[in-house]
């Protein structure tokens, strides 16, 4: 991640708000965000306190949401005097921020520029569908890790918002995710490993016998569940029955007879094998490259 793009990107929502609004957005964050952040994150605010929420690491993220005087803020303030709000008449700092804050950072050339930053080509929620951008369509969609409507305040934070495609987006809506594709501690092949088993002899003839199991890390585990990846998977036995056929028809000299012809790495040979990338830093390239490269290594074809 070029953290330079990162805050290019956020600067440029940051300083195209509407000045008046800017400016009652950051003596809002002054007086109600300061303090916390000396507290937990032992550093202060700049004289752009909303640009500093935009650019909060994900680190820095994961620490300020654990502590409940975060979901606690008070945003019943007029985004246009900064004054406390009595009644519904006004536009209060949340409906700022959700409304037009997000709308600005969401927009579809910024959906874009921030598929570029992330270098991201398929869904990191489920690894199944591209997140295409061209100039005329977007079919990426940009998921709050942490919820907007329980923190508006990082509903422009860069880390906070993960590029996703429609249906894990919709899936997950609301729900609490525990482990945010930025979150590093925890690798790819640590958070999901697939395998797979017959469910009867007739496996080699029809994919409805094979069925795709998988285990989840811990922390994994609810957010698999409510995207509901284990049914979603199951639609691609048949390309575990490719894989199988694979195995015992085509013979491991085909691979090193066109070695011969063209000088491949082991990751490029590996993907012409495949289909896919089989490296766990490149599955985000591809759609489906965890599961296919699960099922390989199982069948001895990869080593991990």
């Amino acid at each position: 991640m070029n953290d330079e793009e990162v805050k290019v990107l956020c600067e440029n929502v940051y300083i195209h708000m509407k000045e008046a609004y800017r400016k009652n957005l950051d003596k809002w964050c002054l007086t109600k965000v300061s303090s916390i952040f000396q507290r937990i994150l032992d550093r202060d605010l700049s004289d752009k306190p909303f640009l500093d929420i935009m650019l909060l690491s994900y680190d820095e993220l994961e620490k300020l949401v654990a502590d409940p005087t975060v979901i606690n803020l008070d945003y019943k303030f007029s985004i246009k005097s900064n004054r406390r709000i009595k009644g519904n008449r006004l536009i209060s700092i949340k409906d700022y921020l959700i409304n037009n804050v997000y709308n600005a950072i969401s927009k579809d050339s910024r959906r874009k520029k921030i598929l570029s930053i992330t270098h991201l080509s398929v869904c990191p929620y489920c690894n199944r569908n591209f997140m295409n951008s061209s100039t005329n369509k977007n079919t990426c969609e940009l998921d709050h890790f942490w919820n907007k409507s329980q923190f508006p305040i990082f509903v422009a934070s860069f880390y906070n918002l993960i590029p996703s495609c429609p249906s894990c987006n919709r899936n997950k809506g609301t729900e609490t995710f525990l482990l945010s594709p930025y979150n590093v501690k925890i690798s790819s092949n640590q958070r999901l490993r697939f395998s797979w088993y017959p469910l009867d002899g007739n496996f080699l003839f029809n994919r409805d016998s094979i069925y795709i199991s998988s285990k989840t890390h811990k922390d994994f585990k609810n957010d698999f569940d409510l995207l509901d990846l284990q049914n979603l998977y199951q639609i691609h036995s048949d390309l575990i029955l490719d894989i199988i056929l694979k195995k015992i028809f085509i013979p491991e000299y085909y691979l090193n007879e066109i070695n011969n012809i063209i000088p491949l790495s082991d990751s490029d040979t590996n993907r012409l094998f495949t289909g896919v990338y089989t490296d766990e830093k490149d599955y985000h390239k591809r759609p489906l490259s965890k599961l296919i490269s699960d099922i390989y290594v199982e069948l001895n074809h990869l080593e991990r």
